[in-house]
């Protein structure tokens, strides 16, 4: 594995990322692996900017796919180093792509220029600070697609007119990024970024969020993720350790207090004198921003807040715990930046969630199927128990696909069996690769899986491990009745079951 680089900005990434901020409208930047959520904004940034961009990737499949398509100049299915014209000024390159790919090898044969990501939403998004007043960033292994979705988005209806990137599709702004309008007073401008712990590419090995100079932190949680790149919980705190360290002087780190790896980075960081008490502001059911009454209904929940003394009514439409601390850090940022937390409500209040973050994809004949991105055991559990709270009476089924980097292996296989509790179903997909496999000559110890079911079926949820997609829809439609809420948990497409799955019910409707 190779390590994660302990640093902020080495000289390479500044360099680029000066030369970024030099290109002129009109130069022409191919994107290679222009399908990744983060590399379509990309895409949408550089074209919003003026720029020619043509980009290629292995397939176009929607939603991206078909994004992409839209917004650039020229695409190449497949990658060839014939895709890159002669006269391209800078090459994007995803963090989906690694030596021995064609493009990447004659990018590197030839001296072109090129960036990750990241640098390009250092150079063109955030600015100096000159550019831009105040950079806000959400960082955290959970809950940093809503929360930024969820702040920028009250920023908005606010009518303060926030910069932005998300990283997935948020259904109350019209895309997941957007530019500070230079129209906005210096002193007034606002970008809202979802800040990643994952690399920047293979030239660039450390965490995005280390491009973002932060100067209002929010960081939802901590806790060992990405497996593929991050061999200990030790060497993530490490790189939040570097971003809060970031914050200048008269910024803040909105930290949450329910979150334990949180709560233990913060109390190090401190005693080791790195980051002082006059930034930290805690939120949660304790701190400067808390919850001191939540209700739930099936349309949402009702919630009655505190900031630092002002009392705040707040019903949101989402459900769960972490979907209303979620919101208590946005009406925190809202009072660390100055603004009156009461012209964040309307937003707030509308807020409807992410595609893939709880997205109700069908609903007819007392059947409800909801589609959601949680992979990590710790995202599974907060999903079932926010839906099993919406939904108390009816009968909850939580079909999952164990597909990323992370839940093949048996590092959480204990954490897994206990994440289904909420459920009074579990169908589990029989991922390849899911037992003891090899991966660059070593060999790592899979999730097992027909223990996890077993040890869910101890616990007293129903639970079965199904070969294939197919299988799977097919015991899906077998076990359908009145009253059921499916929620699908995958990371990935999974194998095209949501789609599959609408389609079937609507022809049995």
């Amino acid at each position: 594995m190779e390590p994660i680089i302990s640093i902020n900005f080495d000289k390479h990434c500044q360099s680029r990322v000066a030369d970024l901020a030099k290109l002129k409208a009109g130069a022409k930047i191919h994107l290679s692996g222009v399908c990744g959520t983060g590399m379509s904004a990309v895409l949408s940034l550089l074209k919003e900017r003026g720029f020619y961009c043509s980009g290629s990737d292995k397939a176009f499949y929607p939603p991206m796919g078909e994004v992409v398509k839209k917004l650039a100049d020229k695409i190449y299915e497949g990658y060839s180093e014939k895709n890159i014209s002669d006269d391209v000024d800078l090459v994007v390159i995803g963090n989906a792509l690694s030596r021995n790919n064609p493009e990447v090898e004659y990018v590197l044969k030839s001296g072109i220029a090129y960036a990750s990501m990241p640098e390009v939403f250092s150079a063109l998004l955030i600015g100096s600070r000159d550019y831009c007043a105040k950079s806000v960033v959400v960082a955290g292994t959970h809950g940093k697609t809503t929360t930024s979705a969820m702040i920028a988005g009250a920023f908005d209806k606010a009518g303060l007119a926030p910069g932005y990137f998300i990283g997935g599709v948020p259904t109350n702004l019209p895309g997941g990024l957007r530019s500070v309008s230079t129209q906005i007073a210096v002193d007034k401008r606002i970008v809202v970024l979802e800040g990643d712990e994952y690399d920047c590419a293979f030239f660039g090995k450390f965490a995005k969020f280390l491009c973002y100079r932060p100067d209002i932190e929010v960081l939802t949680s901590i806790e060992f993720d990405h497996a593929d790149i991050y061999s200990s919980l030790e060497e993530i705190e490490q790189q939040f350790d570097l971003l809060i360290s970031q914050i200048p002087d008269d910024g803040f780190l909105l930290a949450c207090k329910e979150d334990l790896g949180v709560v233990s980075l913060v109390n190090r960081m401190i005693e080791a004198g790195k980051l002082s008490q006059s930034k930290l502001k805690y939120y949660g059911n304790v701190g400067s921003f808390c919850i001191k009454e939540r209700s739930s209904s099936s349309n949402g929940q009702k919630l009655i807040i505190d900031l630092e003394g002002e009392r705040i009514e707040l019903n949101l439409k989402v459900s769960g715990e972490h979907n209303a601390l979620n919101a208590i850090s946005a009406l925190g940022v809202a009072k660390c930046l100055g603004i009156n937390p009461a012209l964040c409500l309307p937003g707030l209040e509308d807020f409807q969630g992410v595609l893939r973050r709880q997205q109700l994809i069908y609903s007819k004949n007392q059947i409800d199927v909801i589609e959601d991105f949680a992979h990590h055991p710790t995202a599974v559990r907060k999903t079932l128990e926010a839906l099993k709270e919406r939904y108390p009476e009816r009968r909850l089924v939580a079909v999952f696909e164990p597909r990323s980097n992370t839940s093949r292996r048996a590092f959480f296989q204990n954490d897994y069996a206990q994440a289904f509790d909420s459920s009074d179903k579990a169908m589990i997909l029989n991922v390849l690769e899911a037992t003891t496999y090899s991966k660059d000559n070593k060999q790592i110890v899979g999730l097992d899986l027909d223990r996890l079911v077993d040890d869910i079926n101890s616990r007293g949820v129903s639970a079965q491990l199904i070969d294939t997609v197919d299988q799977l829809l097919s015991a899906i439609l077998d076990t359908v009745r009145t009253d059921d809420v499916f929620v699908l948990m995958s990371n990935g497409d999974f194998g095209g079951l949501p789609s599959k799955l609408v389609e079937k019910l609507k022809a049995i409707e």
